[in-house]
């Protein structure tokens, strides 16, 4: 599955993303995100974030802070986020804080 994510705004001065549509290739059309459920939208925020820091850090890897980015997401789907979590780990140390 590929994913092109458009309309994202990212002021730097809060960061906050907005992501307001995204093309899945599959169908080729524009879809707007608030048709996703809340666990796609879930991680297509982690995935933005995750590419800015990537982006604003190309020579540092610093640590990130997680407020239970899963808390939406059904089984499935958490046990593959452990699993890219695990991944990550490898390069940045990784704050993880659930209830």
């Amino acid at each position: 599955m590929f994913i092109v994510i458009h309309n994202v705004s990212i002021p730097f001065s809060v960061i906050f993303i907005s992501i307001r549509s995204i093309k899945h290739d599959l169908q080729g059309e524009m879809r707007e995100t608030k048709w996703l459920s809340a666990g796609y939208q879930d991680l297509l925020g982690i995935c933005m974030r995750l590419a800015l820091v990537d982006a604003m850090y190309p020579d540092e890897k610093p640590f990130l802070v997680l407020d239970d980015p899963f808390v939406n997401l059904d089984e499935e789907k958490v046990v593959h986020g452990n699993e890219l979590l695990s991944k990550i780990a490898g390069e940045y140390q990784i704050l993880y804080f659930t209830c």
